[in-house]
């Protein structure tokens, strides 16, 4: 809500809170004096976007960084804003781990923003032929029982000549696809497969 936002951005501006993590829509109006650093996460498709973001830092003549976390799909985008805006942008490689840890300390995650629905929810297909799976009921208890998750984890279910699909939050897919690996579902060994 509104009031939120306005409590951190004054938690924010008054140094209570050191960092802000905030989507394009949250930062628009952010006008804090002594933000050294903002970090990218993404490219925006707008390149208005990008400019507002940065623009967070060094405001008045002070100084400050921009930061882009940029993989090589990002790559078009960015040229394009740098040749737009006659930006000059330094790549720079990822830093080494630090001697003696040898992984990565940060845990892989998963981004299923591209195929989940505007709820958070991924549709799966499973190789279950409709005959087999018995009802909707059936296939979400199957879920809810070896997800250990709540039934609204859970969205639409509905089958087709010879699958089953499953729409799951995307907070469960990845414990969904080895749940589906491992255990047979009425005596039958399933494959899963995320629908782009």
């Amino acid at each position: 809500s509104q009031n939120q936002r306005e409590r951190i951005l004054n938690s924010f501006k008054e140094g209570e809170v050191k960092t802000i993590i905030a989507t394009d829509v949250a930062a628009r109006g952010i006008d804090v004096d002594g933000i050294t650093l903002v970090v990218n996460y993404d490219i925006p498709n707008d390149m208005d976007s990008f400019i507002h973001r940065i623009g967070r830092t060094g405001r008045i003549g002070r100084t400050g960084e921009a930061w882009s976390l940029v993989s090589r799909d990002d790559e078009p985008q960015l040229s394009k804003i740098m040749a737009t805006y006659g930006l000059d942008i330094q790549p720079s490689e990822a830093p080494e781990l630090p001697e003696g840890v040898d992984r990565d300390p940060v845990r892989r995650q998963e981004d299923f923003g591209e195929t989940a629905d505007v709820f958070g929810y991924v549709t799966v297909k499973l190789s279950l032929h409709p005959d087999h799976a018995g009802s909707p009921l059936a296939v979400a208890n199957w879920f809810v029982e070896h997800l250990r998750c709540d039934e609204l984890a859970i969205g639409t279910i509905r089958f087709d000549d010879d699958s089953t699909y499953v729409s799951l939050h995307s907070s469960k897919i990845g414990t969904a696809m080895k749940a589906v690996e491992k255990r047979p579902y009425n005596g039958e060994n399933l494959t899963a497969v995320i629908v782009e």
